[in-house]
């Protein structure tokens, strides 16, 4: 099934600091862990989002706050209407290796979401998965009431200490026991701002998939405005997912 357009409800949303949970009415396709979609709230400019959960009664994205799109997105009511068009990029089926069992997730800000639809995805396909999640702050770590709702067992990681949701306080990659998965791992899935892919690629190496950033503003490779570096790949085209060695020069 192609990129589609689709108009859907709003059904829930609630704010942790700088981030936010949005629930939606089903999107009528389905997706690859990894894939995005271009979120539009009329009379505004659509932004790109990854897919934090989806299943037949709706569909779910993390947002922070960055601009004014999203800001508004914050702001959306329960039976308010938004466009959805996707799903768009490539998802992580695309690079699995076959003979994977063992697989540590790492999300940070924002790029939890698609970490947690990739965790509910994996683990309904039997794969051994462990997830730590790092936010700047306890308040945006509330975030984690989004994985237990859906029976998704994290550990968190906070820059501002312990306690509530942090389980952990520094950066995420920084508790010895993250070092020890990292090393136990077939292959380290993560999605974040780019310092935290830097800091997980220095310890996994190859074995990382990232999930990445970056300004997407046509989400189907006409304008060029999401290429990783000149005469580099697209994220919304030959992305969001790719291999370590497809993005060395990014990540070292």
């Amino acid at each position: 099934m192609g990129t589609q357009f689709v108009s859907v409800r709003v059904m829930r949303v609630k704010r942790y600091g700088g981030l936010a949970w949005l629930r939606v009415s089903p999107l009528g396709f389905t997706a690859d862990p990894g894939q995005f979609v271009m979120l539009w709230v009329p009379g505004l400019e659509a932004v790109p989002m990854s897919i934090a959960w989806m299943d037949s009664l709706g569909a779910e994205f993390i947002v922070r706050s960055v601009g004014e799109t999203t800001k508004h997105i914050h702001e959306l009511k329960r039976g308010d209407a938004i466009g959805v068009m996707g799903p768009l990029g490539r998802g992580i089926s695309s690079v699995m290796n076959v003979h994977v069992h063992k697989v540590l997730l790492v999300g940070g800000g924002s790029g939890v979401a698609p970490i947690l639809y990739t965790a509910g995805v994996l683990g309904a396909r039997g794969y051994d998965v462990n997830i730590v999640l790092g936010f700047r702050s306890r308040e945006e770590a509330g975030i984690r009431e989004v994985f237990e709702h859906h029976g998704v067992d994290v550990t968190v990681v906070c820059e501002d200490g312990v306690g509530g949701p942090c389980d952990y306080e520094g950066l995420v990659t920084e508790p010895e026991f993250v070092k020890k998965l990292v090393t136990s791992a077939d292959v380290v899935i993560s999605a974040g701002p780019l310092p935290m892919m830097k800091a997980v690629y220095r310890l996994a190496g190859d074995k990382l998939i990232a999930i990445m950033e970056s300004i997407v503003k046509c989400g189907v490779g006409f304008c060029g405005s999401c290429r990783l570096w000149p005469g580099g790949p697209l994220l919304c085209r030959d992305g969001p997912v790719f291999t370590a060695s497809e993005i060395r020069r990014l990540l070292e």
